[in-house]
């Protein structure tokens, strides 16, 4: 099972770094190691897209027009959705990205690019990613990525058999806290209001299943999920695929029960 880093000291205050928790995790009977520790980046800004060509000598290639707020750069790309207007990071020049990889000033098919336009998967984010990542439009130019994108590490653990109450966040968070003598931090949940309208529920063998709750939910729009929701789920090793599915896989990954509404009122 994988588990974030940052999800769970959404939990429980703790200063272990990765290495250190998953080595603590071990000691308290948790097989864990670190899968991704937090990338490392030098020399990747933000950059604004200014224009976007093709390039003359290549049919999936493009010649792109940047600026940081300062300076302009042009730069090969061989995204599909790279697209003028577009706030990206670029690792100019010098840059390092993680595995080490240093950009230095080439020539792509006879033209010169001077940096890289990243993807998620180029700055380790995640595994794979279908083109450039896309930053938000209302980012400021110029500034150092480590500043823009929060840096997350993925653990690895193994639950025996014995244990399914830590096949979750906030089990492993429950086993930090008592090994630290902390308490859990419980995320905040927003007023809501129940409907008048009643779902009737039957078991059937009520010696297997003792107790099953459902809610109506009306007025659900199926839609793209946001991001910190997305990137969430796909830290955990699932496909983002729309709010509905997402936030199912979400509560699976935070409380250990997956949870899918019993009735959709679109």
């Amino acid at each position: 099972m994988k588990i974030s880093y940052n999800w769970l000291k959404g939990h429980v205050n703790f200063d272990y770094q990765p290495k250190a928790l998953a080595e603590m995790l071990m000691l308290q009977g948790i097989e864990s190691k670190v899968l991704m520790d937090s990338p490392k980046w030098v020399g990747v800004v933000t950059a604004k897209v200014l224009e976007v060509i093709a390039h003359p000598n290549a049919d999936k290639l493009t010649l792109c027009r940047l600026t940081d707020g300062t300076s302009e750069y042009s730069v090969v790309c061989g995204a599909k959705n790279v697209a003028q207007g577009q706030v990206v990071a670029v690792a100019l020049i010098g840059a390092v990205l993680p595995g080490d990889f240093k950009i230095e000033k080439v020539k792509i098919r006879s033209i010169e690019s001077q940096g890289m336009i990243c993807s998620e998967k180029e700055l380790a984010l995640k595994s794979e990613s279908e083109g450039i990542m896309v930053l938000d439009p209302n980012q400021p130019l110029g500034v150092d990525i480590n500043n823009v994108i929060e840096k997350d590490a993925i653990l690895e653990v193994e639950i025996a058999t014995n244990r399914p109450d830590c096949l979750s966040h906030s089990g492993i968070a429950r086993e930090i806290a008592a090994k630290l003598k902390k308490k859990i931090d419980k995320p905040d949940v927003k007023e809501f209001k129940f409907s008048s309208k009643k779902l009737s529920v039957k078991i059937n063998d009520s010696a297997i299943c003792s107790r099953y709750m459902g809610v109506s939910i009306d007025n659900v729009c199926v839609a793209k999920s946001p991001k910190w929701l997305s990137d969430r789920v796909e830290k955990c090793g699932v496909r983002s695929i729309n709010n509905i599915v997402d936030i199912t896989n979400y509560v699976m990954f935070e409380l250990g029960h997956h949870s899918m509404p019993l009735m959709l009122r679109l």
